[in-house]
């Protein structure tokens, strides 16, 4: 909770005045100006964390970013940028209910389509087969590499589908269902390059070069790889494998440790499956913190930051959205709650007012060695409860809820907001305990 406080007050701190606008910047004292790749983080970690007016207020900034012909750019060569402030905006607009500022914000992201779809025309006349995917790209920055980024692709999935839901809260179908067109067929190019790939897993470029940043983002919050995908499975063994285990991840060196281009990886662990993963990502991110309470962006593993001065925002918005998510997560089209709540949290782990994209939601939640009990604020959608760790069904539920395949989580029809099932430990959880 102390390492929560102290992310927030970092996001907020981490604000600038451009103007009339005001604008996510790198920190206090290690950079004034703005990426997009950090502000779309920082904008989404403050709408969930309860700063609606904050993160909205940042979200209508980026829109001094968007080049007439459609794309946003804050910095040379960095094309993932169209996708991140999309996604950013509808983080920030739908959260916890659709805001005035949605109409404005369809207009941008149809304006951005009309650029993609003038790149995917302009490349379909070469006849190459990655021609049709976002150009050549040089950020001189993350990936480190002149290349077709992955990640670019990635994330501008991400913004068409932002779209989609900016222009359905619009009210505006006909957009919408332009946007979710467009969303699938560059979704279907992303994914028919992958499988042509050569490389194992989920390269940085579709050259295959490059470090791993954008890539990384893929699976969750792009969502343009499934969870199952077992490229996604390969890419977690053999970055983690690098930084010596699931926790934080290497950049450049093996020394090197980033306090957050790994991190979205915990988030990905929790849809997959594997909470003690994910719950390491969490353990390293609080362990890495200046005596403020700040996380650093890149240090050595004896602690040095060299001229990289903590805090850095976008750290805070890691840490943030992970605790998030694996307490309330509302990126899929159900509700997930407790999907990576750790064992000390079940004594009576308890959240108020939370945004999610089904309004405000107040969570309690509790467990026995023989129980787990929830109380929510019931949502329209289906709700899926998440037991506690090292735990399963002992017996089914009784109607209308329904167990999951695995006999790990319930499944609670919507409108209803408790539920009360009855656990047994796991066969390993026993043992470890004698």
């Amino acid at each position: 909770e102390r390492a929560l406080s102290a992310a927030c007050r970092v996001l907020l701190a981490a604000r600038t005045r451009r103007g009339d606008s005001w604008l996510p910047s790198g920190g206090p004292f290690q950079y004034r100006d703005t990426w997009l790749r950090d502000g779309a983080r920082q904008i989404a970690a403050l709408a969930v964390a309860g700063f609606s007016a904050e993160s909205r207020q940042l979200a209508r900034g980026l829109f001094v970013y968007q080049w007439p012909d459609g794309p946003f750019v804050s910095q040379r060569g960095q094309l993932d940028g169209t996708g991140q402030a999309l996604w950013a905006i509808a983080q920030a607009e739908l959260r916890p209910a659709p805001d005035s500022g949605v109409t404005r914000a369809t207009d941008a992201a149809l304006l951005a389509a009309g650029w993609l779809r003038r790149c995917r025309a302009l490349g379909q006349t070469s006849g190459w087969p990655l021609a049709r995917l976002l150009p050549f790209g040089d950020p001189r920055d993350n990936e480190r590499v002149r290349a077709q980024l992955l990640g670019n692709d990635a994330w501008m999935i991400a913004g068409l589908e932002a779209g989609e839901r900016l222009a359905r809260a619009a009210q505006r179908g006909a957009d919408a269902d332009a946007l979710a067109a467009l969303r699938a067929l560059h979704e279907g190019e992303f994914t028919r390059a992958l499988a042509r790939s050569t490389h194992s897993d989920i390269p940085p470029s579709w050259q295959g070069v490059g470090d791993d940043w954008g890539n990384l983002a893929s699976v969750w919050p792009c969502r343009a790889v499934p969870t199952d995908d077992p490229r996604a499975a390969r890419l977690l063994r053999r970055v983690w494998g690098r930084s010596g285990g699931a926790g934080l991840t290497t950049f450049g060196s093996r020394d090197s440790l980033h306090g957050y281009v790994g991190a979205d990886l915990g988030t990905w662990a929790l849809l997959a499956g594997r909470p003690a993963q994910a719950d390491s990502v969490l353990a390293a991110l609080l362990h890495w913190r200046d005596a403020g309470g700040g996380g650093a962006e890149l240090f050595s593993r004896d602690g040095g930051f060299g001229d990289n001065l903590p805090p850095h925002p976008t750290s805070a918005a890691a840490l943030v959205m992970l605790v998030r998510n694996m307490l309330i997560y509302d990126d899929a089209d159900s509700l997930h709650l407790t999907l990576g709540a750790r064992s000390g949290w079940w004594t009576g782990g308890r959240v108020r007012r939370a945004p999610t994209r089904w309004g405000l939601l107040d969570l309690s939640f509790v467990s026995t060695p023989t129980s787990a009990d929830w109380n929510w604020t019931a949502v329209g959608v289906p709700t899926v409860l998440h037991l506690p760790p090292h735990t399963h069904l002992a017996v089914t539920p009784e109607a209308p809820l329904r167990a999951s395949v695995d006999g790990r989580a319930v499944v609670v029809p919507p409108g209803i907001g408790n539920a009360r099932v009855v656990l047994a430990p796991d066969v390993q959880a026993v043992r470890s305990s004698r």
